[in-house]
């Protein structure tokens, strides 16, 4: 029974025919006889019909001549409701095919199902429609008509003409009727019950009164009396399921609307199964064929759907109903087109794609294709025609309308028959090292190419060894695109830099620098800084040949220079290979940075998966503030001594690793084919959460087998023990193959539902692969089929995720919208700790916090669920707390204590300032406001500059905090603002040469008179108050400026007019000064020099004693105050007398020992003597015989050496002894002279300590003290010395300890002959009682 719209196809060529058209023809080929329905009015109901409906009903070809009971009689049209305009208060004749006749006979919907995402266009479902099917009071048709189908797509049975309505009874106001051809009815041989008793059951069960006649043809009709719409409905559905025969019907369907019958995890099938109460089985996935020149998506299916003759008609109509909303649209790619066509199908820019989409509802996409691939193009073939040919993966994509997709394909195929005849082929040759400056990234796009030219332009592939290009288009306007392509290759200037010469000394040199500087990105910002691009061509054996591209010839050799100053300064001394496997490399990845930072080297790595490659170590040094130079001066050789030291140091760092040096073995594992998933998971998680130190190869089906190869490497031991686990982990699986038929369930609340599946199934996918377990959720139960083993693990854990899922609250606090910021904390900070702390979800309604702000609890509710209801209807006001009981009470008080905390502290103020002021407010780097912050404890807000301001122009700056504090804040800042209000700027014009006296020695003098004018003395303050330009400034910056308050602004100006005034009048004398008296003039720390300035009003210049250039000390001054000054430095001079004393050449060096207790600077230090003699050498051998920095072996201590005992000790120490008495005098009596210099009774005294120096050094002896431990050397001095100095003062003798751990040394011990003794019986009593202690 096909509509008209089908009949007429039929005479049509197959060939010619749309593919709706196509799957319209074969479903009526399968189209089985479907059941009618007979509408029955009451007569009363046409005597007081209901209102009618918004939307008026098609009215039959006659209904002008029909009466009002015939048009009640006549057969309701499709999508029909029963209820319009003049209809009786009874239904319409039931339509078994409506989902409102017969909603089903399982559960009914409760919802109306989302809109279909997919496909080219949204799904033509309109409002009014349930899963397709029209809602009660709906006129709106119950499908779409589709491109050559008609809008009545489902067939409909013929209602059987009678004369016969069942008596109307009371009580019972609706009837119905369906009629059944004997076909779909069961013989009486398949019936359980007769039809009388299954009426009378029927009739007892609905409380209705149905009735059974037989009409023409053998039809049988039931009809049906009750008391609702609902009952008389359900109670013939009932009878139908009973008495009606099953049947099988198979729906044609595209290949490519499969997945959208099924839907997401079956969900769409299980619907239109539940609401139609048939079966339907889908074919299983298979590739589908197709057309190899055009892949569409026509391939047919067929459903095979199995029921009674309602429950199949109504799954057979939702599933047309989705097929029809797909069949639509076409998806399909073109693959018989040649890409070399593409540039001139798709136009300049894509202008001819833009032309051909206008329009129409179609996309096209048309992939790029400047590169040619096997075979390369080639001219044509004597007939006039290019010999081009289609790509493998090279397709034109057609999506959207099938109609306007078979006009886009129909155009697109005639212009390429045109292209073929119009366009020409011709091939250049260009040096191949240019071609990427013809098209790509550093040249031009084939698109600006096209445009300006008319051809299209293919270069070759890097895999190709040739210079071939080759250019297509007009034949006129060839000859304009190759020389076109010439110009753009002819447009770069080349250097070439040959960087193995500046190192010819290392044959691998070459190659470490040019992986150094590309893994540094050193070469790319080099490009960047030069526009210039540096070609390092592949291999290592010519590394060493570079070439700098650049447009400008100049630029270009410039870029070259800078590369050879960068290769200059990286000399082989600055790299170190270490012959480290890969392996090893890849586990000390993790030390890179405290190599880094310890030692200034730098380490690559090699490639993860490299078989044999050095680590390369590059010294850098420290990094500076602005991140690492790179150098570009040639090391000096302290500098490459420096490079060698840290090199070797980081190299024994890593050698001393453990394991470094462990051989390397390789392993793997074959797996079969069928636990190849199962693999690849294990795997995964043994790497990516570090179960095993092996490191992971690769992961593969074996080459010609059906297995899948695991490779792997590390040390022996490991490689072992991890092929042992995999192998036992395949073992396990093949055990629980045969127990995997194992089923175990528990309950699920539906309110838990989405919170045990996650988002997007992330939680239960989760659950399944940790237990390797199926789980699947229906009718409120969980069920877990696997291993018995696992599948209980699964259970135990979904039950106490359920369990504490029930012990998990909601609750609702209320805070004012205007605390939550606080309460929420910078980028969540505060939420953050309570919901780690807690294990709960705290929500903040959207309004309240950036998306940085946004806090998820961990194992919230997903998007959509619960939470996402909760948070849509949550009041700006509210914040929701979710998790457990005891975790969501702990949360809530300590927000609730925050929330406190925060409104204490919430009193706000606010104080207007001029813009120009927030800067100076703020200070540098927040100086100045930080101040007043930590002062007053309030929380300041600055605005930006850039923010805008009031209507007065000022800037608002935000005071919060506790009213005492902010009230403090706000004074602060009005003062200061006050204070910048009363500011006034001078300059002032000063010469140059006045610069360093106004400032003054450290700012000395400035800051001096800073104070004297009432300024501040803070740093920020000064710099702020007065900026002294520096003396290279340009002419018109040189006046010194001055901001700040006015009195002190004025006093300022003042006192540097006043001695710019004095040094105007000033005169300069330069003073006779012997070089040993400079130190006399200065004192100690310049207090001298200061005190004679500061008397006379003089400025004191003294050089250094080493400065040979300067010209003397000079005084500068008005006049009187020079010559003052003078005088007084000419008399201190005259009280520094000088007198010799001789001292024995042999004694010299003992007293002139440089160190703390040198003589010459205790004399200077305590009576301001200051000493002269001739540089001498450092001692002779036979005066001192000190065995500290330099002993021998032969004086350490010897197993026949003493050994020390003290009393009451137990631990020997043993050690040597070696006294060196006082050397002779030298036979020729040779003595170096000593010049003392300074005040005649300081002199005096002077004198006299030298002498008794001499004395006591003539009776000095030495003795060396060898210890076998030089750990012990700390013991002797003590903590800070303590021990050593009491030793020192107890025996008069000076003691020299050698460094601790330091080797081939002793201590050295200096005095009389007892003293020496008894210090060195103490500190072996020392070294002696320092096991003990620690023991």
């Amino acid at each position: 029974m096909a509509s008209a719209s089908s009949s007429g196809q039929q005479g049509q060529d197959e060939s010619a025919m749309t593919p709706a058209q196509r799957l319209r023809a074969q479903h009526t080929a399968v189209q089985s006889h479907q059941p009618t329905v007979e509408e029955v009015p009451d007569e009363d109901d046409l005597k007081h019909p209901p209102p009618s409906t918004r939307f008026k009903p098609e009215e039959p070809p006659n209904a002008e001549t029909m009466s009002a009971k015939a048009a009640g009689k006549q057969k309701a049209t499709t999508g029909s409701t029963g209820v319009g305009n003049g209809k009786p208060k009874s239904s319409a004749a039931l339509n078994p095919t409506s989902e409102v006749d017969f909603p089903t006979l399982a559960a009914r919907p409760s919802a109306n199902p989302s809109a279909a995402t997919w496909g080219n266009r949204p799904a033509a479902v309109s409002q009014g429609f349930v899963n397709g099917s029209p809602q009660p009071g709906s006129n709106v048709s119950s499908r779409p008509s589709t491109p050559g189908q008609s809008s009545n797509y489902e067939p409909t049975g013929k209602a059987a003409p009678t004369n016969r309505r069942p008596m109307k009874l009371p009580g019972f106001e609706f009837s119905d009727s369906i009629t059944l051809s004997p076909s779909q009815i069961r013989s009486p041989s398949d019936m359980k019950k007769t039809v009388k008793q299954i009426l009378d059951e029927s009739n007892r069960k609905w409380k209705t009164k149905v009735t059974s006649r037989t009409g023409t043809n053998g039809q049988r009709v039931f009809e049906a009396q009750g008391p609702s719409h609902e009952s008389v409905r359900d109670v013939l559905k009932s009878v139908v399921a009973e008495v009606g025969a099953k049947q099988s019907i198979k729906v044609p369907i595209p290949a490519s609307t499969r997945g959208h019958v099924v839907g997401k995890g079956g969900a769409t099938i299980k619907g239109i199964t539940q609401r139609s109460g048939a079966k339907i089985h889908m074919p299983p996935n298979q590739p589908a064929t197709s057309d190899p020149n055009n892949d569409d998506d026509d391939t047919m299916i067929h459903v095979e759907i199995e029921g009674n003759a309602v429950t199949a008609a109504l799954a057979e109509r939702e599933i047309r109903n989705i097929v029809g909303e797909r069949t639509a649209s076409v998806n399909t790619r073109l693959k018989n087109i040649p890409p070399e066509f593409f540039p001139h199908l798709a136009g300049a820019h894509n202008a001819r794609i833009r032309a051909l989409e206008d329009g129409r509802d179609v996309r096209i996409s048309m992939p790029e294709y400047e590169t040619w691939q096997h075979p390369p193009p080639i001219s044509d073939n004597g007939n006039g025609l290019l010999t081009l040919s289609p790509r493998e993966g090279y397709h034109i994509h057609l999506s959207g309308d099938r109609a306007a997709a078979n006009q886009v394909q129909e155009e697109l195929e005639r212009e390429v028959s045109r292209l073929r005849r119009d366009l020409a082929l011709e091939q250049l040759e260009i040096e191949r090292p240019r071609h990427k400056f013809i098209l790509g990234e550093r040249g031009g796009s084939l698109h600006d190419f096209l445009e300006e030219t008319g051809c299209s332009i293919i270069m070759p592939p890097d895999s190709e060894d040739t210079e071939v290009l080759t250019v297509i288009g007009p034949p006129d306007q060839l000859e304009s695109a190759k020389n076109k392509a010439y110009d753009l290759a002819s447009s770069m200037q080349v250097q070439h830099v040959d960087i193995a010469k500046q190192h010819a000394t290392s044959t691998s040199h070459s190659s470490d620098l040019t992986r150094y500087l590309q893994q540094r990105l050193a070469l790319q910002q080099f490009e960047e800084a030069h526009d210039a691009f540096v070609d390092i061509p592949s291999g290592l054996q010519e590394s060493g040949k570079w070439r700098v591209w650049s447009r400008d010839g100049k630029r270009a050799m410039k870029a070259r220079s800078e590369i050879t100053n960068l290769v200059g300064a990286h000399p082989p001394a600055r790299f170190r290979n270490l012959d480290i496997h890969p392996y090893h490399q890849h586990q000390l990845k993790s030390q890179a940075r405290l190599i880094r930072d310890e030692y200034g080297v730098h380490a690559l790595f090699a490639e993860p998966n490299a078989e044999e490659a050095p680590l390369l170590l590059v010294f850098e040094g420290t990094d500076e503030a602005g991140g690492y130079q790179f150098p570009c001066s040639k090391p000096t050789p302290t500098e490459i001594a420096q490079f060698k030291q840290a090199l070797n140091e980081a190299a024994d760092h890593i050698y001393s690793q453990p394991g470094i040096r462990d051989p390397v073995l390789a392993g793997n594992v074959e797996t079969p084919k069928r636990f190849h998933e199962k693999v690849k998971r294990y795997v995964h998680r043994q790497g990516s959460q570090n179960r095993t130190p092996v490191q992971f190869l690769s992961i593969k089906p074996k080459a010609g087998a059906d297995h899948l190869d695991v490779a792997f490497r590390g040390r022996s031991e490991d490689v072992a023990n991890f092929e042992k686990d995999l192998l036992d982990f395949i073992a396990e699986q093949v055990n629980d193959e045969t127990q995997r038929d194992y089923v175990t369930s528990c309950d699920l609340p539906q309110k838990y539902a989405s919170q045990l599946i996650g988002k997007g199934g992330e939680k239960i996918n989760q659950i399944r692969d940790d237990y390797d377990v199926e789980i699947q959720l229906h009718d409120g139960k969980v069920e877990i089929k696997g291993p018995p083993a696992k599948a209980g693990d699964a259970k135990r854990h979904i039950m106490n995720k359920i369990k504490t899922l029930e012990d998990t609250i909601d609750i609702t606090i209320r805070v004012p919208a205007q605390f939550h910021g606080d309460l929420i904390g910078p980028k969540g900070s505060n939420t953050n700790k309570l919901q780690n702390r807690y294990k709960v979800g705290v929500k903040f309604p959207r309004a309240a916090s950036t998306p940085d702000d946004q806090m998820i609890a961990n194992g919230g509710s997903e998007p959509g669920g619960a939470d996402h209801r909760r948070r849509s209807a949550q009041n700006p006001d509210e914040i929701i707390i979710h998790g457990s009981k005891k975790g969501v009470e702990d949360a809530k008080k300590e927000l609730m204590d925050l929330y406190e905390y925060v409104s204490e502290r919430s009193h706000t103020e606010n104080v207007s300032v001029a813009r120009d002021q927030v800067s100076r407010l703020v200070g540098i780097g927040g100086r100045e406001v930080n101040k007043i912050r930590e002062q007053t404890k309030a929380r300041i807000h600055v605005p930006r500059l850039e923010d805008d301001a009031d209507a007065l122009g000022k800037a608002i700056i935000e005071i919060r905090g506790r009213k005492s504090e902010v009230e403090e804040a706000r004074r602060l800042l009005e003062a200061r603002s006050k204070e910048m209000d009363e500011s006034i700027v001078r300059s002032l014009d000063v010469d140059l040469k006045h610069f360093p006296a106004i400032v003054g020695r450290n700012g000395e003098n400035l800051h001096q008179m800073i104070i004297d004018a009432g300024g501040s003395g803070d740093a920020s303050e000064r710099a702020r108050l007065i900026k002294v330009p520096k003396t290279d400034a340009p002419p018109d910056q040189r006046a010194i400026r001055l901001d700040g308050n006015k009195v002190v602004v004025d006093n300022l100006a003042n006192a540097i007019e006043a001695l710019v005034d004095r040094r105007e009048k000033s005169i300069t004398q330069t003073l006779n000064v012997p070089r040993n008296q400079y130190r006399t003039l200065v004192g100690t720390g310049g207090s001298e020099r200061k005190k004679l300035e500061k008397e006379f009003g003089v400025s004191l210049n003294v050089p250094r004693e080493s400065d040979s250039q300067a010209s003397g000390v000079t005084l500068n001054g008005l006049p009187e105050d020079v010559g003052k000054a003078a005088e007084r430095i000419q008399s201190m001079l005259r009280k520094q007398e000088g007198e010799t004393v001789d001292v024995p050449a042999y004694l010299h060096a003992l007293l002139a020992e440089p160190g703390d207790g040198n003589l010459a600077k205790s004399l200077r230090r305590e009576l301001r003597v200051t000493t002269d003699y001739p540089k001498q050498s450092a001692p002779r051998s036979d005066t001192l015989r000190p065995i500290a920095n330099g002993a021998t072996t032969s004086s350490l201590p010897l197993i026949t050496d003493d050994t020390h005992v003290s009393e009451g000790a137990d631990v020997n120490i043993q050690h040597s002894w070696d006294v060196a008495a006082p050397s002779a005098k030298d036979e020729d009596g040779s003595t170096i002279s000593w010049v003392l210099k300074g005040e005649p009774d300081n002199v005096a005294k002077a004198k006299e300590r030298v002498l008794e120096a001499i004395k006591d050094a003539e009776e000095t002896h030495i003795g060396n003290l060898g210890l076998a431990d030089s750990g012990m050397y700390g013991l002797i001095i003590g903590p800070q010395g303590s021990t050593i100095n009491r030793i020192r003062k107890q025996t008069g003798c000076k003691i020299d300890v050698p460094q601790q751990g330091s080797t081939g040394g002793a201590v050295v011990i200096r005095g009389g002959k007892e003293g020496i003794e008894q210090a060195k019986e103490m500190i072996l009593e020392t070294v002696n009682a320092g096991p003990r202690r620690r023991r």
